[in-house]
């Protein structure tokens, strides 16, 4: 399996490095560590594959580096796999949601490790997170619109979605934006989006079983 390797500036200030793949069976896969090796290694275990199959055809770094698969047009297959991933995201998110009472929602373990860069640290703040950073951060870097307020966590998780797959559909198949140092593009946003929310879901599920353990 073909992968790239993120060192850029964005990563190197977070102290780590990513792996990603552009291959459709691993769209949205990612994994991050403190060095190339251990992220590789990280990512030969999440996909279950030998070390060996996995082949580095590009590494970025530096300032506003971006990957050259990056800046090619957004593909109908890439479109089609974000939205088939967002769709089983979401089912898990709101199934959380739904099973989860107020005070799980808004209970702080502090003995739940996540990375320092990651500020929000209860349940209710990771459900929100989720949908303001496919309906408003995500959009909000790459130029395109993004969802306004909404009251009711479950209500905002909905339109986000929504709104989320609207912009999807109606963006433009290549432009090239930048923010913050990070160069964004229809195939940028629609793998990050494919990513973000299974990854945010691994630190969910642990603080909710946390609070029921308790």
């Amino acid at each position: 399996m073909k992968v790239v390797v993120d060192s850029s500036t964005v990563m190197a200030q977070l102290g780590e490095v990513a792996v990603w793949s552009f291959d459709l069976e691993a769209w949205g896969e990612c994994t991050q560590a403190s060095d190339e090796t251990a992220a590789l290694a990280k990512f030969s275990q999440r996909l279950q594959i030998d070390r060996r199959e996995l082949m580095v055809t590009e590494r970025i770094r530096g300032p506003r580096a971006v990957f050259s698969e990056d800046l090619g047009r957004a593909t109908d297959r890439q479109i089609a796999r974000t939205l088939q991933a967002m769709d089983a995201h979401r089912a898990q998110t709101l199934a959380l949601l739904d099973a989860a009472s107020t005070e799980d929602l808004d209970s702080h373990d502090e003995t739940v490790k996540q990375p320092a860069w990651m500020s929000w640290r209860t349940p209710r703040q990771i459900f929100h997170h989720i949908a303001d950073t496919e309906a408003r951060a995500y959009p909000r870097w790459c130029g395109l619109p993004q969802l306004g307020p909404v009251d009711d966590l479950r209500a905002e998780l909905a339109a986000s979605a929504t709104h989320a797959k609207g912009v999807i559909q109606e963006m433009p198949r290549y432009f090239a934006t930048e923010h913050r140092g990070e160069v964004w593009t229809p195939v940028k946003f629609l793998r990050r989006l494919a990513w973000h929310e299974r990854i945010e879901l691994i630190f969910l599920r642990r603080r909710l079983e946390r609070t029921r353990q308790r």
